[in-house]
């Protein structure tokens, strides 16, 4: 396993999805699981083929980031939203 820790907060646009391609590449070049934590949505949705959402130590969400786009549990509505209502 490779572990990152919000690898890409406080980054510009650019040199985040620089990194997060070199996340992706290390992953297929070197065939290891890579966990992730981070908030920043774009990145999990890039890197990620699985994700995890945690909730007071609990884990509220698993699955792709397809599903996790279109969960209708209010946690993970209001984690992509920012707390608003919607999508």
């Amino acid at each position: 396993y490779i572990f990152f820790d919000e690898p890409t907060t406080g980054l510009d646009p650019i040199t985040a999805q620089t990194i997060n391609e070199l996340i992706k590449r290390v992953e297929v070049e070197t065939e290891t699981t890579i966990i992730v934590v981070t908030h920043d949505l774009e990145s999990a949705y890039f890197v990620g083929q699985k994700l995890v959402l945690i909730r007071d130590g609990e884990v509220c969400f698993e699955g792709t980031p397809d599903e996790f786009q279109a969960s209708n549990l209010e946690f993970v509505r209001m984690f992509r939203t920012g707390g608003k209502a919607g999508k």
